[in-house]
């Protein structure tokens, strides 16, 4: 069943498989032993196959975790819970689209005038950095959410490079904020708030500054994302307009 399928890539942690009508997938699920499946192809019977020959090599590697990820409304998913995967983990994203002109009364009363919420400057690296390496312990790890902790040369690569907005009191940074802009489009990937100020609105507050700015140079549609366990940032971002698309579903089979 499997003597059409070839090698086709091959880096260290991830391989690429084709065969007729459709190619497989392996790379870094994030935890040790766990292997991300994922399967591009149309037919039932091919994209099967693939999945099979796909756990298989994952097994010939020492792995015994095998996932693969899609959306809740997708066909995919029958196929998934016929090979035996059962649902580990649940993952969301969310979508702001703002029209011409919008009404920003709801951003402004969420930003506090008495703390100071700008775009990071390369001179404001170190102290970020700082806050963020209290709050990096806390990201949620899913094979759909990983976060690779950054060190400070990276981090300050990541101010100089991305859209980075935060929190600043007294001289030290609250929370940030992290986006790549593609002209209309912004992706949030990174939000994060140190510990002891949590609860209290200063996530929200810092987006709101975020997307009136982006705004302000084109940007009119936001997007961003998270695990399930952290069902307290999509109610920030729900207080901001976005809103969610169907569940990222991560099903997982012991292997």
């Amino acid at each position: 069943m499997h003597r059409d399928i070839r090698e086709v890539e091959a880096r260290p942690g991830r391989r690429r498989f084709e065969g007729a009508g459709g190619s497989v997938e392996l790379q870094p699920a994030g935890f040790d032993q766990a292997i991300r499946i994922q399967v591009d192809a149309d037919d039932p019977g091919v994209w099967t196959s693939l999945l099979e020959y796909g756990v298989q090599q994952a097994r010939a590697d020492g792995m015994t975790l095998a996932v693969s990820v899609v959306r809740e409304d997708d066909a995919r998913v029958d196929r998934l819970e016929g090979a035996g995967f059962a649902v580990r983990w649940r993952s969301w994203g969310a979508e702001l689209v703002l029209p011409e002109n919008p009404d920003w009364t709801r951003y402004d009363a969420l930003i506090p005038p008495e703390l100071e919420i700008r775009e990071l400057g390369q001179a404001d690296a170190d102290l970020a950095y700082e806050m963020y390496e209290r709050a990096a312990g806390d990201f949620p790890m899913t094979p759909a959410t990983l976060h690779e902790r950054q060190s400070a040369t990276e981090f300050a690569t990541m101010v100089r490079d991305q859209r980075v907005f935060g929190a600043v009191a007294d001289g030290r940074w609250l929370g940030i904020t992290v986006s790549t802009i593609d002209g209309r489009e912004v992706d949030t990937f990174i939000t994060v708030t140190d510990p002891e100020w949590r609860g209290q609105g200063l996530a929200a507050a810092i987006k709101a500054v975020m997307i009136r700015a982006l705004y302000a140079e084109g940007a009119r549609v936001f997007r961003t994302g998270g695990a399930e366990v952290n069902l307290p940032m999509l109610a920030v971002n729900a207080k901001l307009g976005y809103v969610r698309e169907p569940w990222w579903l991560t099903f997982g089979k012991e292997i």
